[in-house]
């Protein structure tokens, strides 16, 4: 099922001119539904498939465009991100989405619509997992983020909606998102999803890979090493798998994860693919 939902991922690469860049005056392109207070990225069809376009955002699409790169490598399938470029003629269409749009005109990032892939169901963790389960005691409790690995109870509610593989991709992509410094890893940045009719989902997709907290301490287009051991330093806070919010510094985030290796509390596979990151 991975190779299908790779092919559907980079299906845009034929709409792409030599130059590797997404024309906007070389494709039909329409507007179907508007930024929102519920949908933060405005959706289009680009002829005829409905996506997804991201305003550029300097250094965070930078991360994005190699976040997603290295995760389709080592096995964590995410949407392949495409550049598109605005023609002047279509301005005025993006001029829909707000009264003056003009981030449109810069190179922006456009990626497939996961809710349209043909014969997979596909939904957001925020949308499968029940209000209950979010709010139960074993998403609830303990005193850091990785908690849940020492607790069956947060495993065994996640099972009934996943395969093992399932859970071990997102303890994965948590590990990884640490060592990145990504702070935004909550419900809706994470999809399931499954055959359709299958009884458990059976992939696991990350989206929204660019938001990293290390970012916030380059200054001019310079990071010097005062800069890096203030960031060692500074608490942030990021959202774990279970939703629980964690304010540590890195020096101690990273002993975290020392910890709870050492404690033999992580599967193996996700190991792997931290490793496969790492490297």
């Amino acid at each position: 099922m991975n190779s299908e939902l790779l092919s559907y991922f980079n299906s845009l690469e034929r709409l792409k001119n030599k130059d590797g860049l997404i024309h906007t005056d070389s494709v039909e392109i329409e507007l179907l539904s508007p930024r929102s207070r519920e949908q933060k990225v405005p959706k289009y069809n680009i002829n005829g498939q409905p996506v997804y376009i991201k305003d550029s955002n300097d250094r965070n699409t930078v991360v994005g465009l190699a976040t997603s790169q290295m995760y389709n490598d080592i096995g964590l399938i995410t949407p392949t991100q495409h550049i598109l470029t605005t023609a002047p003629s279509h301005r005025r269409l993006f001029a829909r989405v707000k009264n003056l749009d003009s981030r449109f005109t810069d190179p922006s990032i456009v990626t497939a619509d996961l809710s349209s892939i043909p014969g997979i169901d596909c939904d957001t963790v925020e949308n499968i997992l029940s209000r209950e389960d979010k709010e139960s005691a074993p998403f609830r409790m303990g005193r850091y983020a990785w908690q849940f690995l020492y607790e069956s109870s947060v495993r065994a509610i996640l099972m009934q909606y996943m395969t093992p593989e399932v859970y071990n991709d997102m303890v994965a992509d948590s590990l990884i998102s640490e060592i990145r410094t990504d702070i935004d890893r909550h419900y809706l940045n994470a999809f399931l999803y499954k055959k359709s009719g299958a009884p458990k989902y059976e992939g696991f997709i990350p989206i929204d890979l660019d938001n990293l907290e290390i970012l916030k301490h380059i200054f001019k287009d310079k990071f010097t090493k005062d800069n890096f051991e203030e960031f060692l330093a500074s608490t942030y806070e990021s959202t774990s798998l279970t939703g629980k919010h964690c304010n540590r510094a890195y020096l101690y985030r990273i002993a975290d994860l020392k910890e709870i290796i050492d404690d033999g509390v992580v599967p193996l596979s996700s190991l792997e693919k931290l490793r496969a990151a790492l490297s």
